[in-house]
Order: structure tokens, then C-alpha cells, then sequence
């Protein structure tokens, strides 16, 4: 893992910002730096590069790597686990190497193949190559999106890098912030690529590469997930045993790509615990890392201790007395993400990784299951409102009226998610119902919350135009085709980028290998999901003799935190005093009398404002931190 970047200006370059030290946090190891002009004087480029040292650890593998005999230099952030496979074939071609590293092989790949060399890559991935012939860079990013890269084009000006604070270092940077980019925040509570904050600066979709010369860009895609295709098996047991030696290969490659030692981060769920059974059995002791609460709905230590015990892992964990403890960690996190972002799971998620950077500095983690093998809850609900159309007019008035005199403020009970099931249901349209389920705030919301002038509305039309480019007949795999468009990349793994990288932490998802993910997608969504049981593949059939019916059937509960009971308790005069903030109100046109009503009514139990709240706060703190010189 690594931290890249890259300026290409017609005017003589700036300085790189003191050896890259603003990004300092991803790469701690090493520093690099390359310049170039062209040869009529009309463009200059520089390269650079902070290196954390995973393969090859010798000073030979540091980047930017220049191989002058082939007139290619690159700058990579990522792994890929099938360098020696690769290196092999193109041996076999006649090109030797200088370096032990998977660095190279991207370099003498690109030489060899172009941008077909992003179809023989199996890892995670963002980097850019620069030609010396022409002046020309290519930039990728990997298939689903698990390592960033940014970019902002303007004036003449070509930036690109790891993360926006990069970017921002160079002072003629246009800083302006994009209201309907906000927008989107305040709705999902995160910002899409290639959308961000800035409205002159992006993020380069998931499997995409970018190719740059005379100071034009010209964007493809290179992969998309195919739901259309089924496998030809369709017994369950035959296809749990090839998904199973699929997956045992991609732990397998990811345990032994490494010239350090690999761990594992162990919430006792199915997907991580998983992870750790496949894992152990390519190393003696291997490190397993996890989080214990205070807070019994959020605490799954003992199920991680049962599976440390079973795989006779060192086990590692790490108790958090109390909200404050983490509100502590907010103001640190808000500067890590760039932009406003509203996945609570990522103060568990930064904690965590701080504490296991001390011991590792790479782990594996289960981040994919859900998405590859339908465990989210809103899967089930889906099926279910398929189900609820079906039934007579009356009675679908009798289940909505049950709904409405439903009432529980309290997330995670029964009443709680019995309400907000048959508040799905209930909605017709099967996309809207989906889109309009994973919004913080909605219209009415942000009309209430925002000035006219600045509260543009967001239709659902922004996200059906994805529903149908999505390669799938069944409306459940378009909607698991949209949280593999948007969700999981712009929302879950950013999450886990930063909130690692900021402690210099390698985090490898085996269930995100492509060649997994391209099996997944091929399985019949009877054998994934069968008798509305989640997961049905996974637990009832690959791992039923792995994991013990403890780990397998017990009800999901989600990496988070309290934030509902936070924002009542320690957390409340914090967040008041953020919101209440009249520089806040006035900076995004917030109504305060509204932002008040939505602490009072949480902190009286009138409603369950927690997400709006926290989306608020993360905006509020991100302000503070990163965007004092926003225009």
C-alpha cells in the first residue's frame, strides 16, 4: 500500500509538498520523486511517491520506478497477487527484471500488452504510467474499487492522487465546493465517483482507466460484472465445493504475496471468521484482531474469541470503554476522509485498525460477503415486497396499518425493523423503494433543512440510469449490482482505505477477488438465497462443517457503533455545539431551527434522528478540519 501522485502543468512545476509528507500516513517507508519535460519545452510532469513496504522491501522496488530501456516510469498504490504468475509469462517473452516487486511487472506489462494488462491483473490497484516517448500517462484503477485515485484536470492542469488533500496542496487549485454534490451527501451520506466535494475535482470510477496526452482526457471501462450468465451445475453441494476451492485460492494468494506477516481482523461474524478458517492454514500462529464493547447489541467479542480458539489464532483485543473514548478519534477521522462522510462504522473501523497497526501491517478482512452472497437485510425485504404484491388489496391495508401504529425509536429491536420492513414493502416501485430506503435525508428533509435556492432536488432518476446498464433479468441482482456500482465502493471501502491507510495498514478482501466476485455472479440466486435464508450458499452449504452453528446462525449485527444512544448521552452537547455553530448554518445555508428540533426530538425519544445527526456532525467537522479555504 502506498500513496501516488502526479502533476502535469505547460507551465514548470511547483514543488512536490514537503516529500509528499501529507501523505506521509500511507506510505511511511520511503519518498520518491521524478521529473520530466517534454522535449519542446511545452509540458513538464513529476511523478512521486510515498512507498509502505509489503513486497520486494528492498530500496531497488522503491517508487516512482523508471526502466529507461523501455521508457516507462510508474507510480503504484496496491498489490497484485499474481506478480510471479505474471512475471513468469512475460519472462517467457524475453523481458527480464531488476526487481523482485509486483511494481514491475505492471510496468513491463503495460510494455507489453497496453491497457490489455488490466485484464491479467488480480489484486486491488491505482497507478499511473508515464510514457517518456510521447508524454502521455495511463491511469487505472482496479476492479472494484478498492484502492482510490483522484484526479483534477483545469487550466491546463493535470492532478491525480491517492487522496484529495494532495490535490489541495497546490495553491492554483480551483477549491470551490459543489452543491448538488452535498446534496448527495446529506441523502446517502456519502459522495459517489465520480463526483466529490470540489466540483473540480473527481474520483476515477471502479474498473476504469484513464488515458491522458496534449492535455486531453479520454475515460473507458474495462469490466463489469455479468449477472446474466449462469453457471451450467445447479446441485448446491457441487457448486458450495468449487466456490470453496475459489475461495481457499484467494486467501491462499493473499496470505503468501507478502514479504511480511499477513493477520486478520475477526469481528466473529460469518464473512471474517471465514476469512480466519481459510487463512490459518497457511500459517502457524496466525494474528487475529478485534474489537470488544461496552454496549451488549454491538458486541461480538465472544464470537470472536470462540473462532481465535477453534483456529488457535494469537488473538488481539481491544476494549472501548465508552462513546467518549471514540468522539475523541472525530475531529482526526473528519481530516482523513477529505470529504464529508457518514459511515459511522468507520470510528470501529479507524479504532481498530490503529490499535492493529502496532502488531501488523497487513490484514485480511470479510469486507464482500454480503454483497456477493445477499446478506443485507434489505435483500430479504426485497423478496419479501415481491411477495406483498401478490397479496389482496385488504389485507395489504390491514399490514400497512400495523406499520404505521408500530412504534419504537430503538434501532435494532424488533419493532424497530418490523417497521422499517414493512415501510419497504409497502412501496410499490422496486428500484424507488430500494433508492429511497438507503437515504438519510430525502427531499422533504432537505427543503426543510436548506434554503430553496441552494436544496435541489435529487430524483431517483440519478440512480436508474445505473439500474439499467447493470447486466442482470433478476431486479434483486440489479440491486446487488447497484451496491457493487456505488455502495460498496464509494461507501465501504473508502471507509476501510482511509480509515487503515491512516495508521499505514494494508487491509486484503478475499471475497472481493474479481474472479470470486465474476463466480458469485454466475451462481443461480436460488442456490445464494433459498426459503428467505440469507446467506443460504454460505451457511447451510460451504462452511456448515467449518464454522459452528453459533457463528453460522446467529442474527447479523453489522460492524457498528450506538450512535442512537450517543447522540442522547455523551455525545449530545458535543453535536450541539457543532450544529449550533452559526458559521455552520450560514456557511451551507442550514435552517438552525431545524437541526435543533432534530436533537431535541432524538434526545426525548420523539424519533430516531441519529443518522441525520451524524451525517450533520461529520459535515460540520470536515468543515472545520479540511475546507477552511472553500470557496
Amino acid at each position: 500500500m502506498c500513496g501516488i501522485f502526479g502533476l502535469i502543468s505547460r507551465n514548470k512545476l511547483l514543488s512536490v509538498d514537503k516529500d509528499l509528507n501529507i501523505l506521509k500516513h500511507r506510505g511511511p517507508d520511503s519518498f520518491g520523486s521524478i521529473e520530466y519535460a517534454s522535449r519542446n519545452g511545452q509540458q513538464f510532469t513529476r511523478l512521486a511517491h510515498r512507498r509502505l513496504s509489503i513486497i520486494d522491501l528492498s530500496e531497488a522496488a522503491n517508487q516512482p520506478m523508471e526502466r529507461a530501456d523501455l521508457n516507462l516510469s510508474v507510480t503504484f498504490n496496491g498489490e497484485i497477487y499474481n506478480y510471479l504468475e505474471l512475471r513468469k509469462e512475460l519472462s517467457n517473452k524475453g523481458f527480464s527484471f531488476q526487481t523482485t516487486s509486483d511494481t514491475e511487472i505492471i510496468l513491463v506489462g503495460y510494455y507489453c500488452y497496453k491497457e490489455r494488462i488490466l485484464d491479467k491483473l488480480r489484486g486491488m490497484f491505482a497507478f499511473a504510467i508515464y510514457d517518456m516517448n510521447n508524454g502521455s500517462v495511463f491511469l487505472a484503477r482496479d476492479r472494484v474499487g478498492k484502492k482510490p485515485l483522484y484526479y483534477y484536470f483545469k487550466d491546463n492542469i493535470f492532478i491525480f492522487a491517492s487522496e484529495i488533500k494532495a490535490i489541495l496542496t497546490q495553491n492554483q487549485i480551483d477549491q470551490t465546493y459543489d452543491h448538488v454534490a452535498l446534496n448527495k451527501y446529506l441523502q446517502f451520506g456519502y459522495i459517489a465517483a465520480p463526483e466529490t466535494i470540489y466540483k473540480n475535482v473527481f474520483s476515477l470510477k471502479a474498473a476504469h482507466f484513464i488515458f491522458f496526452e496534449n492535455f486531453k482526457i479520454n475515460i473507458n471501462r474495462y469490466w463489469r460484472i455479468n449477472y446474466k450468465t449462469k453457471l451450467a451445475i445447479t446441485k448446491v453441494d457441487e457448486v458450495a465445493l468449487q466456490l470453496s476451492d475459489i475461495f481457499d485460492q484467494s486467501v491462499k494468494i493473499r496470505m503468501l504475496a507478502a514479504d511480511v506477516p499477513v493477520g486478520a481482523f475477526l469481528s466473529g461474524g460469518i464473512d471474517s471468521s471465514a476469512v480466519v478458517a481459510f487463512a490459518s492454514k497457511y500459517t502457524d500462529k496466525l494474528k487475529t484482531f478485534s474489537i470488544k464493547f461496552n454496549h451488549s447489541s454491538f458486541d461480538e467479542s465472544q464470537y470472536a474469541s470462540m473462532i481465535a480458539k477453534k483456529f488457535n489464532t494469537e488473538h488481539f483485543q481491544f476494549t472501548v470503554d465508552a462513546g467518549a473514548s471514540f468522539v475523541e478519534l472525530l475531529p482526526e477521522i473528519a481530516w482523513h476522509y477529505d470529504q464529508p462522510y457518514a459511515d459511522s462504522s468507520a470510528l470501529p473501523t479507524y479504532f481498530l485498525s490503529k490499535k492493529t497497526s502496532e502488531h501488523v501491517k497487513v490484514v485480511l478482512s470479510g469486507d464482500g460477503g454480503d454483497e456477493s452472497f445477499v446478506g443485507y437485510e434489505r435483500y430479504l425485504a426485497h423478496i419479501l415486497s415481491e411477495k406483498y404484491e401478490l397479496l389482496p388489496n385488504i389485507i395489504k391495508i390491514v399490514i400497512q396499518k400495523l406499520g404505521e401504529g408500530l412504534w419504537s425509536t430503538e434501532p435494532k429491536t424488533f419493532l424497530y425493523r418490523l417497521k422499517r420492513m414493512i415501510q419497504y414493502v409497502s412501496n410499490r416501485d422496486s428500484f424507488e423503494r430500494y433508492f429511497k430506503t438507503i437515504q438519510y435525508f430525502n427531499n422533504e428533509d432537505l427543503k426543510l433543512l436548506r434554503s430553496n435556492s441552494v436544496a435541489e432536488k435529487i430524483s431517483y432518476a440519478d440512480c436508474s440510469n445505473i439500474f439499467s446498464e447493470i447486466q442482470a433479468d433478476i431486479n434483486l441482482e440489479k440491486i446487488i449490482g447497484f451496491d457493487f456500482e456505488k455502495y460498496l465502493p464509494d461507501d465501504l471501502l473508502v471507509k476501510v482505505d482511509r480509515a487503515s491507510m491512516a495508521h499505514s495498514l494494508e487491509v486484503r478482501s478475499p471475497f472481493l477477488d474479481h474472479k470470486l466476485v465474476e463466480f458469485a455472479a454466475s451462481i443461480p440466486l436460488g442456490i445464494k438465497f433459498s426459503k428467505y435464508r440469507l446467506k443460504y450458499l454460505l451457511k447451510h452449504h460451504m462452511l456448515k462443517d467449518v464454522l459452528e452453528r453459533k457463528i453460522l446462525f446467529r442474527p447479523k449485527m453489522g460492524f457498528g457503533v450506538p450512535i442512537h444512544s450517543w447522540f442522547k448521552n455523551e455525545l449530545y452537547s458535543y453535536a450541539k455545539e457543532v450544529l449550533m455553530d452559526g458559521t455552520f448554518s450560514q456557511n451551507f445555508n442550514f435552517n438552525k431551527v431545524y437541526i435543533e428540533k432534530l436533537l431535541s426530538d432524538h434526545k426525548n425519544s420523539r424519533s430516531n434522528n441519529s443518522n441525520k445527526l451524524w451525517t450533520l456532525l461529520m459535515l460540520g467537522l470536515w468543515y472545520d478540519r479540511c475546507a477552511g479555504s472553500v470557496r
